[in-house]
């Protein structure tokens, strides 16, 4: 999936408008209805996926995105976790296919105040070219082979396998 920026050292991008992005069929969309008042949310932003991969190795990334009232689509923060790495970079293990594994994704810290009428939404894929690199899904060494392979990707999220997202929000002064 493309990450809309500038190539750039930083690959940060910018207030960008995912819209056409979301309409792939690799894309999973999660939007909230309308919001009824103000809701500012400050702080560390985390989601957690209950996931399972075809692949031995695979990506997982999210987007924290803002819908504004005219279906604008703007990108606040993401996050991304490659499988073998889930429990840590010093600690790389191969995941075992279609096993669910839980996965926690790092969305940095924001400060925003959402507007009555504004949505939240949550863009889950398995790639943010060029921001990261692109993970060819076979479990071999990394850097050191060009076979590819198509991964399918599962996300869970029932009673047994939770799938959220963290927001700290701020509690409005009356």
């Amino acid at each position: 999936m493309p990450f809309i920026t500038d190539a750039s050292f930083a690959q940060i991008g910018g207030p960008d408008d995912y819209r056409t992005i979301e309409e792939r069929p690799d894309v999973l969309v999660y939007t909230s209805e309308p919001l009824t008042d103000d809701l500012e949310v400050c702080g560390p932003i985390r989601v957690r996926l209950a996931a399972a991969s075809s692949a031995r190795d695979t990506d997982f990334m999210a987007k924290l995105i803002d819908v504004w009232p005219n279906g604008y689509a703007q990108r606040l923060n993401d996050g991304m976790v490659r499988a073998r790495f889930r429990e840590g970079m010093d600690k790389p293990s191969l995941i075992e296919p279609v096993r669910v594994y839980d996965y926690d994704l790092d969305l940095w810290n924001t400060c925003q105040l959402y507007r009555k009428g504004h949505r939240f939404r949550i863009e889950i894929s398995s790639s943010a070219f060029p921001k990261y690199d692109r993970n060819l899904n076979t479990g071999e060494a990394l850097g050191q082979t060009t076979r590819m392979q198509v991964a399918e990707q599962k996300i869970y999220h029932d009673g047994e396998h939770l799938s959220y997202v963290v927001l700290p929000i701020v509690p409005r002064k009356r």
